[in-house]
């Protein structure tokens, strides 16, 4: 296929004057023909035609090229033997037409809630040309069987794929009762599979249980990847991979890119300051049992960004040391665990489902779906959050100023 390049052309602001040493101590040839330009006494060609040759001198030299997509590695996907990008597209994010190009070219074949992208013709051909070589999973939230099957279907129908590679039951079980109790999503699961339209089975979810739940999923032996939100697994991620591996069941990281907002000073000292995306993504590609991560993409440099954590692994050292490191540093909201130890303080009220529909707002961008789901709060809830009334400001066992982060949330959201 064609390269896909990205336009990124910026001028130069060094200014005309004196010129400037190169690193190797020598004047640059830009330097030189500045210099001698202005020799020749600008001044006195008022009035006349500059030769091309003056203009030439002058011109800016082109900028240069930006730096190429990085290539990403793929890895084994638990017991389902394909192999997936290290990093997932987030087909969210991935609507612009070049920019997908670009992180298919680069080799990532696994997509994140496909029927969001290959709605799109241009997306869908290219999926249609390659089917064996991508995976695609499809989030199911219905409970019910004919609930859970009827959304597999229509998004199916929007991708249009005769199959779709993972059946992702998302979130909808909130407890380890609940998934031993309602199992409508696994009947419908069980349908689609008996009819070839469905091949593996996954499990992505966030909420004060996810790692409980997340454990009892996997023991249950009928999940072949798991999506953990990994902030909401906080100390209990290890256990987690633990599990995973003891089953082989595949990982793939979602919600990874808000850890990052609060801890850039910590991501500072494990690597390139300006990339602490990369440097958080490359932690997790290094913790045992991780297949994959999820990352929102919204530019090339952002592509450039997350695939450059692709195939630089940490040490064990540097793993253990910038886990110490985010351990020790400052809570922000972003560091919600949603462990829910505030709710019963709080009359109940939802605090991990307010921050994590201001996470989808404030940082991923999605204003909308934010304020969607916000808005479906009853009204004593947002009330709640804009006011403070009846929250109590110190009932989070980490330290998070509970108040004045819901009011901030309900600014962004009412």
């Amino acid at each position: 296929m064609a390269d896909i390049r990205n336009v990124e052309a910026s001028k130069d602001g060094a200014n005309v004057g004196e010129p400037t040493m190169s690193d190797t101590g020598k004047f640059s040839r830009r330097d030189f023909l500045r210099k001698s330009v202005l020799g020749l006494g600008l001044g006195a060609l008022a009035g006349s035609v500059v030769p091309a040759a003056i203009r030439t001198a002058l011109a800016e030299e082109p900028s240069p090229a930006p730096s190429p997509i990085p290539k990403v590695k793929r890895r084994r996907l638990g017991r389902t033997q394909i192999e997936i990008s290290e990093i997932a597209g987030a087909s969210d994010s991935l609507g612009e037409r070049l920019l997908f190009t670009a992180a298919w070219q680069a080799g990532i074949n696994y997509f994140h809630k496909a029927d969001v992208l290959f709605h799109n013709e241009w997306a869908r051909s290219i999926l249609l040309k390659n089917r064996e070589q991508i995976y695609l999973d499809v989030v199911i939230d219905n409970t019910g069987e004919d609930g859970a099957y009827n959304e597999f279907e229509r998004k199916r129908q929007q991708i249009g794929s005769d199959y779709v590679d993972f059946f992702k039951v998302h979130s909808t079980w909130k407890t380890v009762e609940d998934f031993k109790t309602t199992r409508g999503a696994l009947q419908a699961y069980d349908r689609l599979k008996k009819e070839n339209k469905v091949r593996w089975l996954a499990l992505s979810t966030h909420g004060a249980n996810a790692p409980d739940v997340l454990v009892a999923a996997m023991e249950s032996g009928l999940f072949d990847a798991i999506q953990p939100a990994v902030q909401n697994c906080g100390d209990n991620f290890a256990r987690v991979l633990k599990v995973a591996q003891e089953k082989d069941v595949g990982v793939i990281c979602m919600k990874t890119g808000a850890a990052v907002q609060g801890k850039r000073a910590e991501f500072a000292k494990f690597g390139d300051p300006a990339k602490p995306f990369q440097t958080y993504y490359r932690y997790l590609l290094s913790q045992p049992g991780v297949t994959a991560i999820v990352c929102l993409t919204k530019n090339m440099n952002n592509l450039r960004e997350n695939l450059g954590a692709s195939g630089q692994p940490m040490t064990k050292s540097e793993v253990d040391s910038l886990r110490l490191a985010l351990a020790r540093a400052p809570a922000g909201y972003r560091d919600c665990i949603a462990c829910g130890q505030c709710h019963g303080a709080c009359g109940g009220l939802a605090v991990a489902d307010i921050m994590r529909y201001r996470m989808y707002a404030e940082d991923y961008g999605d204003h909308e779906m934010a304020r969607t789901l916000y808005r479906q709060l009853p009204a004593d809830r947002r009330l709640a959050a804009a006011t403070g009334q009846g929250v109590q400001d110190r009932s989070c066992p980490y330290g998070l100023p509970l108040v004045a982060e819901l009011k901030r949330a309900d600014q962004w959201l009412g």
